[in-house]
């Protein structure tokens, strides 16, 4: 007779256990298909991530992976192509506390910015375990079209290049992708920038920080 019960305390147990666990394990897996909307306010090609700012202020990291897609107007493009102040839109899935882009679209391709959704819900991007909501950076831009004048140290990937100025500063300048070059008084391109030649640069300052080049006057080293 004890035995008899005991079998039946036992299945009593595994019948309330074992969905527990089920239940567990299911909270913990990867969210599928959510979507964001927001500004891309850093991208890191080196570790293959960029930070998005939502609409409501929060900065979430995303890692990209092979599998990763990129569209720009309706075009296939790469990870390299993704430019800080671009509205996006991106879905993902977590792995963890690690947010995994699946598809980043802009241009004509991304829909209308808003909150982060689900196909059938909207909801706001939980921030990962043990992370602390960022506090946006204070705007304090230089007015559009502040001018700078200086000489070429050099060049830094495709879009980079650093000037030191007048006074001796060095300043590390991000040349917009609608960024005009005249060097020589000719129309020139980004590859055409020499180091140690003067120049004359029109920018902007981007979220307080970032000065992007719109308009690189200079004379070519004779």
């Amino acid at each position: 007779m004890r035995r008899l019960l005991y079998a039946v305390m036992g299945a009593l147990a595994l019948a309330f256990v074992l969905p527990t666990l089920g239940w567990a394990q299911t909270a913990r897996q990867a969210v599928v298909g959510t979507t964001i909307h927001g500004r891309v306010v850093r991208v890191a090609p080196t570790t293959n991530t960029f930070i998005v700012q939502t609409p409501e202020g929060r900065e979430v990291t995303f890692y990209a992976n092979p599998q990763t897609t990129y569209r720009f107007n309706n075009q296939a493009v790469q990870f390299n192509e993704l430019r800080e102040g671009t509205t996006i839109t991106a879905t993902y899935n977590t792995q963890g506390d690690r947010y995994i882009a699946n598809a980043v679209t802009w241009g004509d391709t991304a829909p209308a910015p808003g909150t982060a959704t689900r196909t059938t819900t909207t909801e706001q991007v939980p921030p990962p375990s043990g992370t602390t909501t960022a506090t946006p950076a204070p705007q304090t831009n230089v007015p559009t079209g502040s001018t700078l004048e200086g000489t070429i140290l050099r060049v830094q990937g495709t879009d980079q290049f650093i000037v030191r100025t007048a006074d001796g500063k060095e300043m590390v300048f991000y040349a917009a992708p609608q960024a005009v070059y005249r060097f020589d008084e000719r129309p020139a391109t980004f590859a055409e920038i020499q180091q140690g030649m003067p120049v004359t640069i029109t920018y902007s300052m981007q979220d307080g920080r970032r000065p992007i080049a719109s308009t690189i006057v200079g004379r070519r080293r004779r």
